[in-house]
C-alpha cells in the first residue's frame, strides 16, 4: 500500500479502538485520532514498509495520547510516599497521573499541600545540576533532549542526572519522615 487513504480505510478502526481503550472521553479520542493521522501523513515517508503498518501507527497514537494529555490536562501527583522505603515498588519520584482536575476534599488538599511542600524542600536541598534537571523535566515538562540542548551536554548525561536526582531526593524524603 502506498496511498495514505488505503492505510486509513484499513487501519482507522483499529487505531480508533486502541484510542478508546486508553482514553474514555469520545471528544478526546476524536481529537487524538485526528492528530494521529496528521502525524502519520507527515511521517509516512519515514515508515519502513518491511514492518507492519499497524505497529507503527499505534506507536504514533501512543505518542499523541501522551502529547494530548500533557498539553490539555492538569497533572495530579501520584501518592509516591507509599513507595518510600519499599524496594518492590516501581518508585519514580514524580510520576504523574494525567486526569481531569477535581476538587479534593479539605483533608486531601491538606495532604497534597504537605506532599508538595515536602517535595519542594527536598528539591531545594539538591545541588544545582540536579535541581535544574528536576525542575526542567518534571515541572516545566521539557524532554531530556530539550534539556540537553539547553545545557549543551549529551542527553545521556541528563538521564543520568535525573536518575541520580531521584535517588538523592528519595533519601532526603526518607530522612524527613
Amino acid at each position: 500500500m502506498n496511498n495514505i487513504e488505503d492505510y486509513y480505510e484499513e487501519y482507522n478502526s483499529q487505531i480508533t479502538h486502541y484510542l478508546r481503550s486508553c482514553v474514555h472521553n469520545v471528544d478526546d479520542v476524536d481529537q487524538i485520532l485526528s492528530e494521529t493521522w496528521l502525524a502519520i501523513c507527515k511521517g509516512i515517508k519515514g515508515y519502513d514498509d518491511s514492518r507492519p503498518f499497524i505497529n507503527w501507527a499505534i506507536t504514533v497514537a501512543k505518542s499523541k495520547i501522551s502529547d494530548y494529555f500533557r498539553k490539555n490536562y492538569h497533572k495530579k501527583e501520584i501518592e509516591f510516599t507509599s513507595c518510600i522505603g519499599n524496594q518492590d515498588c516501581d518508585y519514580n519520584f514524580m510520576d504523574f497521573l494525567l486526569i481531569e482536575p477535581e476538587r479534593p476534599s479539605p483533608i486531601d488538599a491538606m495532604i497534597m499541600k504537605e506532599s508538595i511542600e515536602l517535595i519542594i524542600r527536598g528539591v531545594d536541598q539538591l545541588s544545582d545540576i540536579f535541581k535544574y534537571c528536576i525542575v526542567q523535566y518534571y515541572f516545566k515538562n521539557l524532554t531530556t533532549k530539550e534539556i540537553s540542548n539547553r545545557l549543551k551536554i549529551p542527553e545521556g548525561t541528563i538521564k543520568s542526572r535525573l536518575f541520580s536526582a531521584r535517588q538523592k531526593l528519595k533519601l532526603i524524603i526518607e530522612k524527613t519522615d
